[in-house]
């Protein structure tokens, strides 16, 4: 990510920048398993809240409108450039955009939560892949009026 640009406003962020696909030891045959969970930090500790995603084949889904990545950095892909992250070495060029902060949510979800964020790759064989993408994004909720 060392050629993205961030510039954080209220409520919002404006991007730009490119990024390349670094994800050693992955084939770009592999399928992608994708794994998101929303915590919820109460009483000291980060507590798992029933806000979990998973997607078995990640990369059938990477650029397809509907999905929460689709919106928030998928769609600012270059349509000639739309290859799955799993090809090494490949650099997505992004449109400059801007990603609203403000969510609408079915469920009172104010107070500080973390999004864990972790995508597996598995062989042709079904064998998973020793190397793991994994990060978290940590914000705080509030309902505004």
């Amino acid at each position: 990510m060392t050629n993205m640009h961030f510039e954080y406003e209220e409520d919002r962020i404006k991007i730009n920048g490119s990024t390349a696909c670094k994800w050693g030891g992955v084939q770009s045959t592999d399928r992608i398993k994708l794994k998101a969970e929303m915590f919820k930090f109460r009483r000291g500790d980060w507590q798992l809240t029933p806000l979990t995603m998973h997607v078995q084949d990640f990369c059938s889904f990477q650029f397809i409108p509907g999905y929460s990545w689709y919106s928030a950095w998928s769609q600012h892909i270059a349509a000639n450039e739309r290859k799955c992250l799993n090809n090494y070495g490949h650099i997505y060029h992004y449109k400059p955009y801007v990603m609203d902060n403000r969510f609408d949510h079915y469920a009172n979800v104010e107070g500080r939560h973390k999004v864990v964020i972790r995508f597996e790759a598995y062989d042709m064989l079904n064998q998973k892949r020793a190397n793991d993408i994994c990060f978290q994004v940590i914000g705080e909720y509030f309902k505004v009026k």
